[in-house]
C-alpha cells in the first residue's frame, strides 16, 4: 500500500519495541516501522557527518562518570552482518558503509553512557558490546534485537537482562541494532551532536543519545511476547508483571492466551509492581493508573505488531508521537526496579506527583523533603551539598489539579538539571518565603512549565539559576527527541512537518495537527513574584512554544535577568494566525487552534491584545489580581520592583500599575502602561526603548533620566493623561539629549506632554545658586522640546520639576519676571500628583453645597424683600 510506504524513516521508528519469533524457537524483540518510499541518495548526509566527527562539537561527557554497560560499535564485517541477519532471518544484507556511523556512534554511546549512570547493578560489569548495522533501504525495517531464554531459571529474559543480573551468564547476548538512515528531510536541520538535556533541544534533528536509552531499556526487558494476535511462550518478565484488569490475573496465570487480540484493547493491560505501587501512593482514584479495587499500575498499549507501549504522556516509553524527555520518568526507572534492576532513583528525582485531583476539590501536597546531594551509603539526601548529578528533577508534576506547597529546599548544580519541572494541567505552585530553588548547573532550571496549560505558580522565597545559561523560570515544550519534523506541539499548536513533505497530509491538514484539549489553553495562566528570582541565561524565558498569560510582580520582588519571550505569530496568505518555528523554512509554520469562544468574541486584533499576549504586570495590589484586565487592577504605593535585565517580546504587554519600578535595562514590547507609579529605565548601554504603544495614565511617570542619551520609540500610539509626566536628561544649557521617534500617523494632535529636564548633581546645585541661569535653562529646554515634537503637534508646557539625573531627588522650580528659582525638595520615590487629596475634595465639595444653599437663600430672601416694597 502506498500509505505504508509513505511512513517515517525506521531511524525514528528505533523508539518503540515488539517481539517476533525467529528461527530455531528463540525469541527476539525488535523495533519497527513501515518505511517510506526509497529517496535518491543524499550525498550532503555523509558530508555533513564528516564535517561534524573532524570538529570539536563533540564535546567532552557532563554526565556522571560511571562504566558504560553497552558498548556500541559499527559492524563492518559483512560475514558477521549476514550472520545476524540469517539469525533473525532479516533477508537481504545491506551493504557496508564508511562516514556516516561514526557519529552516530558517538551518539548511542552517551546515551548509554548516561543511562548506565541510572542503576546501581552495573558498576562492576563487563561491558556488554553491541553491534550496530546501518541499513540504508528504506523498504526494509530496521530493528534492535535480542534473543529471549525459552527454558531453565531463566526463561522470559532476554540474554542481556539474565547476564546483567548474573542469573545466567551464558551466552552473554546476542543484542544487536538494525538502524536505517535519517530521513532526509530530517537531515536539512543538521544531525544532533550534543548531550541530551533534561528539555530536548534538538530541535527538527533526531536525538540519538534518547534513541540508544530506549533500545537499552529494551535490552534490559521492556518488551512483549505479543505478537500482534497472541502471547507467544515463553512470555517474557515484562509480561509476568502484566496485570488484567478484566479477568483480575497476571498474564502467567490466564489459560488462553492463543487469541489475545481482545485482550489487549482500552485500559485492559497494566504493568504492576511494588515499586510502582510506592510511587503511586497519593491522588490516583480516578486517574489513567487507576485500575480499580486499590489496585494500581501503568496502563499499556500494543500495535498490531505487537510492540509495546507505556500509555504515559510524552515519555520516551510511550507511544506518543510527540516525546520531549531527555531522561526517563521517575515511575519507568521504578519500572526497571520491579523488574530486577536496582536504580539511582533518588538521586536523580527528590519528588514525583502521579496523582490529580479535580478543579472543584484539587489533591494538597506538602512537601518538607529536600532534594540535594543524595548519599547513597546513607539513602538519604544532605541537605547542604547541591546534587551532583545531571538531568536531575527536584519536583516533577505529571498530574493535574494539584495544590503544591514546596517547602523543602532544591539544590542542583549539574547539567541541565531542573529544580522543578511541570507536565500536567492546573497545578497550584507555591514557594514560601524561606525556601530556595536553586539549579545552577550549566543550562540548568529551577522552574519549567515543560506541557499542560492552566498552572500557576506563587513565589516568595529566591528562585536561582546562576549557572552558564541558566533560566530560573521557563515556559518551553522543547522539542521532539524523534525531531520536530515528525511532530512539533506547544500552546494552541501542532502539526507535522514531514506528512506533509511525503505526501500524506495536506498542507492544511499538516500546519494543525489535532492537539488534546489541554493544549487549546495558555501553558501558564499565572507567575506571581514577590521574591526574588535570578537567571544567569534568562530571569524568565517564554518560548514561541509556550503562551504565559500572566506575570505579577509584588511588593518588593527582584528579578535578576532577563525577561524574554520568542512567542510571535504572523498572519499567513490564508488569513490563518501561524507560529514560524523555522525562519530557513524547513519546518511548516504550525496554526494556532483557538477554541471557538475566543474566536466569537474577539476580533483578530483582540485576539492578538488579549489571548494571544502576556502581561506582565507590576505594582499591583496582589489582592486584586483577578480581574480580566490588568488596567483595573488595585495600585500598591508601597511597591518596590527592581528588574536588573531587558524585558524582550513582541506579545508582552508591560502594565506599571503602583509604587516604583527600577528597570535596569532596555525596553523591546508591545505596550508600556503606566498608572499611579514611576517607571525608571536605566538603560546605561544605550539601548533603544522600543514599544508599539505608550499609554501615560493618571500620575503616572516614564523616567529615562540616568545621565546617557537613549532613545524612546513609539511605533505606533502615544496616548497621553494631564498628569503624566516624562523625565529626560539635558545639558547644562537645557538641551535634550535623549532621543525620540514617534509616528504621526499614530498621534493625536494638540496634546499637552508633561516633559521634566534631568540633570547632574553639581549642574543642579549651579543652577539653584543663579536664579537668571536657572530661568534661561528652563526657557531653552521649553524650546527645545517643543522644536522636537513640533512635528507631531504635541506641546511641551513649563516644567514644574527639574530632577537630579541620579534618580535620588528632585525640586520644583518656581519662576517669577526676576527669574527662577528652585524649590522643595522631592522624593523620587513619592508619586508627584497636583490633584487634591481626598479630604481637600469632601472639604472643597462640602464648601460648595454650603455657598449654593447660602446663595439659593440669599436669593429667596431679595425676592421676598422686593414682593413687600
Amino acid at each position: 500500500m502506498l500509505k505504508s510506504a509513505l511512513a517515517l524513516s525506521a531511524a525514528l521508528a528505533v523508539f518503540v519495541s515488539s517481539v517476533v519469533t525467529a528461527e530455531d524457537k528463540v525469541q527476539s524483540f525488535s523495533s519497527t516501522n513501515k518505511a517510506p518510499l526509497v529517496f535518491e541518495s543524499d550525498d550532503g548526509i555523509l558530508r555533513k557527518v564528516s564535517d561534524l566527527t573532524g570538529s570539536e562539537t563533540l564535546h567532552k561527557s557532563s554526565f556522571v562518570k560511571n562504566k558504560n554497560i553497552f558498548v556500541y560499535y559499527l559492524e563492518k564485517d559483512k560475514n558477521k552482518i549476514s550472520d545476524l541477519y540469517r539469525a533473525f532471518n532479516l533477508g537481504k544484507v545491506p551493504e557496508v558503509k564508511d562516514g556516516f556511523p561514526f557519529f552516530l556512534i558517538s551518539q548511542f554511546n552517551l546515551g548509554s553512557e548516561f543511562f548506565s549512570s541510572l542503576f546501581y547493578n552495573f558498576g562492576n560489569k563487563t561491558p556488554i558490546r553491541i553491534p550496530l548495522v546501518l541499513d540504508d533501504n528504506y523498504v526494509a525495517r530496521a530493528r534492535f534485537y535480542d534473543s529471549v531464554h525459552v527454558k531453565g531459571s531463566c526463561q522470559g529474559m532476554t540474554f542481556t537482562a539474565a547476564n546483567l543480573l548474573d542469573k545466567c551468564k551464558y551466552p552473554l547476548t546476542t543484542a544487536f541494532v538494525q538502524l536505517s538512515l535519517t530521513h532526509p528531510y530530517v537531515t536539512q536541520f543538521g544531525l544532533f551532536n550534543h548531550e541530551t538535556p533534561n528539555l530536548p533541544d534538538n530541535s527538527g534533528r533526531t536525538n540519538y543519545s534518547t534513541l540508544a536509552m530506549i533500545a537499552d531499556a529494551a535490552f534490559l526487558g521492556v518488551n512483549s511476547a505479543f505478537d500482534g494476535r497472541s502471547f507467544k511462550k515463553p512470555l517474557t518478565d515484562f509480561d509476568a508483571g502484566t496485570y488484567v484488569k478484566s479477568s483480575g490475573l497476571y498474564l502467567p496465570e490466564v489459560r488462553d492466551l492463543s487469541d489475545a487480540g481482545k485482550l489487549v484493547l482500552g485500559d485492559n493491560l497494566y504493568f504492576r509492581g511494588k515499586h510502582i505501587d510506592l510511587l503511586l501512593d497519593n491522588g490516583i482514584e480516578g486517574t489513567i493508573f487507576d485500575i480499580g479495587n486499590g489496585k494500581k499500575g501503568i496502563p499499556l498499549v500494543y500495535d498490531k505488531e505487537g510492540r509495546v507501549f507505556l500509555n504515559l504522556r510524552n515519555s520516551l516509553l510511550s507511544n506518543s508521537s510527540f516525546k520531549n524527555y531527555g531522561n526517563f520518568l521517575e515511575i519507568e526507572l521504578a519500572l526497571f526496579e520491579d523488574l530486577g534492576f536496582s536504580t539511582r532513583r533518588r538521586s536523580f528525582y527528590g519528588n514525583s506527583i502521579y496523582g490529580s485531583g479535580s478543579s472543584t476539590n484539587p489533591s494538597v501536597y506538602d512537601l518538607d523533603s529536600t532534594y540535594s546531594f543524595y548519599d547513597e551509603k546513607k539513602r538519604d539526601y544532605v541537605k547542604n551539598l547541591p546534587s551532583e548529578v545531571p538531568l536531575g528533577i527536584g519536583l516533577h508534576v505529571y498530574g493535574d489539579y494539584n495544590d503544591i506547597v514546596q517547602k523543602g529546599n532544591i539544590n542542583t548544580e549539574r547539567y541541565k538539571a531542573l529544580g522543578i519541572r511541570v507536565d500536567g494541567s492546573n497545578n497550584f505552585i507555591t514557594i514560601p518565603k524561606a525556601t530556595r530553588i536553586i539549579a545552577n548547573g550549566e543550562q540548568g532550571g529551577s522552574v519549567v512549565f515543560s506541557y499542560g496549560s492552566g498552572n500557576k505558580i506563587n513565589i516568595e522565597g529566591r528562585i536561582i539559576a546562576n549557572g552558564e545559561g541558566g533560566v530560573a523560570i521557563k515556559a518551553d515544550f522543547g522539542s521532539n527527541v524523534i525531531s520536530n519534523l515528525y511532530e512539533s506541539r506547544g500552546s494552541y499548536q501542532a502539526n507535522r512537518t514531514v506528512d506533509f513533505k511525503i505526501g500524506e497530509k495536506s498542507y492544511d491538514e499538516a500546519i494543525s495537527t489535532d492537539i488534546p484539549e489541554d493544549l487549546r489553553h495558555p501553558a501558564v495562566d499565572k507567575i506571581n513574584i514577590s521574591g526574588m528570582i535570578s537567571g544567569k541565561g534568562s530571569a524568565i524565558f517564554m518560548d514561541g512554544s509556550a503562551l504565559v498569560k500572566e506575570i505579577n510582580l509584588l511588593k518588593h520582588a527582584k528579578v535578576s535577568g532577563d525577561i524574554v519571550s520568542l512567542w510571535n505569530f504572523v498572519t499567513d496568505k490564508s488569513g490563518n494566525l501561524v507560529n514560524i518555528a523555522d525562519v530557513a523554512g524547513t519546518m511548516l509554520p504550525l496554526k494556532l487552534q483557538l477554541i471557538q469562544d475566543d474566536l466569537d468574541v474577539y476580533s483578530q486584533e483582540a485576539l492578538i491584545n488579549n489571548v494571544l499576549s502576556t502581561s506582565i504586570n507590576i505594582g499591583a495590589d496582589e489582592r486584586l489580581l483577578y480581574h480580566d484586565n490588568p488596567h483595573y487592577f488595585g495600585s500598591d504605593p508601597e511597591a518596590f520592583i527592581e528588574i536588573d535585565g531587558k524585558i524582550i517580546g513582541q506579545n508582552i504587554n508591560v502594565n506599571v500599575l503602583g509604587g516604583q519600578t527600577m528597570l535596569h535595562g532596555a525596553l523591546d514590547i508591545n505596550n508600556l502602561y503606566i498608572r499611579n507609579s514611576n517607571l525608571r529605565v536605566d538603560s546605561q548601554t544605550g539601548q533603544d526603548i522600543e514599544v508599539n504603544s505608550l499609554v501615560m495614565d493618571g500620575n503616572g511617570v516614564l523616567d529615562l533620566s540616568n545621565g546617557f542619551k537613549n532613545r524612546l520609540i513609539i511605533d505606533k500610539q502615544l496616548s497621553l493623561h494631564n498628569d503624566s509626566r516624562i523625565r529626560v536628561d539635558t545639558d547644562l544649557s537645557g538641551r535634550i539629549i535623549d532621543e525620540f521617534k514617534l509616528d504621526e500617523r499614530y498621534i493625536v494632535p494638540g496634546r499637552n506632554l508633561n516633559l521634566e529636564p534631568a540633570l547632574k548633581y553639581n549642574d543642579l546645585r549651579r543652577l539653584g545658586s543663579d536664579p537668571k541661569a536657572l530661568f534661561k535653562f528652563v526657557s531653552n529646554f521649553v524650546s527645545s522640546a517643543n522644536s522636537m515634537f513640533s512635528n507631531v503637534n504635541i506641546y511641551i508646557p513649563f516644567p514644574r520639576y527639574v530632577w537630579d539625573s541620579s534618580g535620588m531627588y528632585g525640586r520644583a522650580i518656581r519662576c517669577s519676571s526676576r527669574g527662577c528659582r528652585i524649590g522643595e525638595f522631592l522624593d523620587n520615590n513619592k508619586i508627584q500628583s497636583e490633584n487634591l487629596s481626598t479630604l481637600q475634595i469632601i472639604f472643597s465639595f462640602c464648601g460648595l453645597i454650603i455657598m449654593c444653599g447660602g446663595a439659593y437663600l440669599y436669593f429667596r430672601l431679595s425676592s421676598k424683600r422686593k414682593v413687600e416694597y
